[in-house]
């Protein structure tokens, strides 16, 4: 689907840190101008933070069908909002407030990139939402 974009994942923290120039405890990161995606399979295993991988792999697509299409980004991120009690939101709003230097389009890509991934991991259970009727 991004036949441009590759994935690197690096073994340890230190060989991750030092090639992408990453802070230390980063587990993942996408670069959005280049496609490429890292991974840090130390971090990833030692904090059980294997949601990173889907994470990172499913910035591609979120960028692309969501992140380019304003008024979609606005109202997908209305529609998080508006989940803020469901259990398990915390995280996404945790995830995202770690963007707050980077601008609101970024923090919104990031909660709902976020967001997605832990619906996919069951951290966050969506069954209790009603469906929303058009």
């Amino acid at each position: 689907m991004f036949p441009q974009s590759k994935i690197k994942a690096y073994e340890t923290s230190a060989e991750y840190e030092a090639k992408e120039g990453r802070p230390k405890g980063s587990a993942g990161n996408y670069d959005p101008k280049t496609g490429n995606i890292a991974l840090n399979l130390e971090a990833i295993r030692k904090h059980g933070a294997e949601n990173t991988i889907f994470h990172e792999t499913i910035h591609p697509i979120i960028d692309e069908v969501i992140g380019k299409n304003e008024g979609a980004l606005g109202e997908l991120y209305s529609q998080l909002e508006g989940m803020k009690g469901l259990e398990g939101m915390d995280a996404v709003w945790q995830h995202m407030n770690q963007y707050f230097d980077r601008g609101g389009k970024v923090q919104m890509i990031e909660a709902i990139t976020e967001f997605a991934s832990l619906v996919a991991d069951g951290k966050i259970d969506t069954s209790s939402i009603p469906p929303k009727t058009i």
